[in-house]
């Protein structure tokens, strides 16, 4: 009986095995097709890992208003607040109302404090090996991948950044404001003065935050369709719009009770 548990075990092995092989020629070929750098696929394949869930996340998850609920009880509103206030001069006057930012920062990260444990590198090559092409979905899913890759190629021959020890989400955002590689190169901007754009930062992220809604087009009657661009998710969007009013409505009453005799 213990042969038979061995034998099955073995067999196991060696088809997770085989798969991970098979996998990874599959990454490299599809990243090939699509005219990689070499070193860079080199690379990419070396720090590879096939992690299933990564590709079931990203071509099942849906967004639902239950997700965000926990933002609106007493604690989240005390640490926002608390947040909001002690770092004002970060959030205000960036160009865009201070609150969304913080309400951006706080949903997306906690103000840095949720960065993700996923490999970004290796969250974009799981859903390049992993992806169905005849699937219409997730293959729109792949063309989107093979897009941050090639940002991630780009941000690593600039040598700048290690892009292989990048850790974000498993939908391989990351930093404070959690960008994906494309928003990093379009709107990561410096907001200390120290010449790097940093989104492990909070004022190169409330900078780079701002930068992207004024970018997108903010403005006081589209605030809603801007956030989109941010996250397309309507929960989300009402979400930060909602936190910024009470942020807002929070702010007026301590002032208010400041000002008074």
């Amino acid at each position: 009986m213990k042969i038979v548990k061995i034998l099955f075990v073995i067999i196991a092995l060696s088809g997770n095995l085989y798969a991970g092989s098979t996998h990874n020629s599959i990454l490299v070929e599809r990243m090939e097709s699509n005219a990689f750098l070499p070193d860079f696929i080199e690379k990419i394949n070396q720090h590879f890992i096939l992690k299933p869930v990564i590709a079931k996340k990203n071509f099942h998850h849906k967004e639902t208003e239950s997700q965000y609920r926990h933002y609106f009880n007493k604690q989240s509103i005390n640490r926002i607040t608390t947040f909001y206030r002690s770092h004002k001069t970060v959030f205000d006057n960036k160009g865009i109302d201070g609150t969304v930012i913080a309400a951006i920062l706080f949903v997306e990260t906690d103000f840095g404090r949720q960065i993700g444990g996923y490999n970004v590198a290796n969250v974009y090559a799981n859903i390049i090996a992993s992806s169905n092409l005849k699937d219409p979905s997730q293959k729109r899913r792949f063309d989107w991948a093979i897009k941050q890759m090639r940002a991630l190629q780009k941000i690593w021959k600039k040598g700048k950044i290690d892009v292989f020890r990048l850790t974000g989400s498993w939908a391989g955002a990351f930093g404070i404001p959690q960008f994906i590689p494309t928003s990093y190169l379009s709107y990561a901007i410096d907001g200390n003065g120290d010449r790097k754009a940093d989104l492990y930062n909070i004022e190169d992220a409330a900078a780079s935050t701002s930068n992207f809604l004024i970018k997108e087009g903010w403005s006081g009657k589209n605030r809603l369709k801007t956030i989109l661009h941010y996250n397309g998710s309507i929960p989300y969007a009402k979400t930060i719009l909602k936190l910024s009013d009470i942020l807002k409505r929070l702010n007026q009453k301590q002032n208010s009770v400041a000002r008074k005799p």
